[in-house]
């Protein structure tokens, strides 16, 4: 009877919750032994689970939401910690909790269907997609460690633009005027909420004459503050614009346009520099590092009041020598480069040369038999004929 007695508590027991239990085995009326036995009774009445999270922010901003962590089973249990384990140990952590780490201390016992809030922060400093594992460790009466795990995934968002001058080389004469648009590269997302651009712009003020009473901005645009204008004190001239836009900026082109008058020496090339182009949000003050700009840069070239054009008609020659030979020459004409064709009456083509025209330029052919030929010189996109007997 005692043994059917010891069997039935035994087996009350094994079907408890998960808890350390001891109690005591005695056969006699006295026992001057104790024996004293620790039991593990394992329940499967233990519920608890953590959930994880997907953010998506901008680079280099922080983004906080939620996990939980949560018991439904019948016994108390105790939350130990909760940490973020990186799956990728070549960059840099991504999450973290309010206390600037990737572990929190919790030491918190869950009754049933207990369920609580932690912070998560993002704070991406890669773009693209990341994912790490949030793991929650919990005690089941100081004896069993019992993890729970789930996802966190981060996007971090990263956009760029570029300012530039419409074109990269411009050439016009000396005393003319010329007009230069500035255009942004790409296009922004409305969501990146840039809702105002900083920018330099330095010329050689004596060699470039900046229309200051002319600044030609997009008509979404006005000027936060005034075009400040300074000199380096070695000739430069530098404007610094802070322009607002009253819709979000995505892709402006033209931007601004800037007029500048010619002066200083001719056949000269000057730059036109761009620099710390910045985009804003709410102010000028609320820079927008999530969008990384860059700037390119123009150069002018000043010339003469006599065209090109008129350059090359009044140095290009094309002369007969010698016996059955032809010499094409450009002395000081401004040429970046030359094609040279010669025809036959039959108009097939005899001989050709292409190259670059520098200097004092001359290039001469012999032909096989006497005749008349043509000839088609191609400079700066333009071309000119010549008829010669040789």
């Amino acid at each position: 009877m005692r043994s059917f007695t010891i069997h039935l508590i035994l087996s009350f027991l094994f079907c408890l919750a998960s808890i350390l239990t001891s109690f005591t085995l005695c056969f006699a009326q006295n026992c001057p032994n104790i024996d004293t036995i620790q039991l593990h009774i394992q329940s499967s009445f233990l519920s608890v689970s953590n959930s994880g999270q997907s953010l998506e922010t901008f680079e280099c901003q922080t983004q906080q939401d939620s996990i939980w962590a949560q018991s439904l089973g019948p016994a108390p249990i105790k939350l130990d910690y909760i940490f973020i384990l990186h799956r990728n140990s070549t960059i840099p952590p991504q999450f973290f909790f309010d206390n600037g780490s990737d572990s929190l201390q919790i030491n918190k016992s869950f009754s049933r269907s207990t369920r609580q809030f932690f912070h998560v922060n993002y704070i991406p400093t890669i773009p693209g997609i990341v994912s790490d594992t949030i793991v929650c460790q919990w005690d089941s009466s100081g004896i069993k460690k019992i993890f729970t795990w789930n996802i966190l995934t981060g996007t971090g968002k990263l956009d760029r633009d570029m300012l530039s001058p419409m074109q990269l080389f411009y050439t016009a004469n000396i005393n003319d005027s010329i007009n230069i648009p500035l255009t942004l590269s790409n296009s922004l997302s409305v969501d990146d909420q840039a809702m105002g651009i900083t920018f330099d712009v330095s010329y050689p003020a004596g060699f470039l004459e900046l229309n200051k009473n002319r600044f030609d901005y997009d008509q979404s645009l006005s000027d936060a503050i005034a075009p400040q204008i300074s000199n380096d004190g070695a000739g430069n001239e530098n404007v610094l614009f802070t322009l607002k836009c009253r819709v979000p900026i995505t892709h402006l082109s033209p931007l601004l346009t800037l007029h500048f008058l010619l002066t200083g020496a001719k056949d000269t090339v000057v730059p036109l520099s761009i620099s710390n182009v910045q985009f804003w949000g709410r102010d000028y003050k609320d820079t927008l590092c999530y969008i990384l700009t860059s700037a390119q840069n123009s150069a002018i070239h000043i010339t003469d009041s006599i065209s090109i054009e008129k350059s090359i008609e009044n140095n290009l020659d094309v002369a007969a020598i010698g016996n059955k030979e032809v010499a094409i020459i450009a002395n000081h004409a401004k040429m970046n480069s030359i094609s040279i064709k010669i025809f036959n009456l039959l108009g097939s083509e005899i001989a050709s040369w292409s190259g670059i025209a520098s200097g004092n330029f001359r290039k001469t052919f012999s032909m096989q038999v006497s005749g008349i030929y043509f000839i088609k010189v191609t400079a700066n996109g333009k071309e000119y004929f010549f008829k010669r007997l040789l």
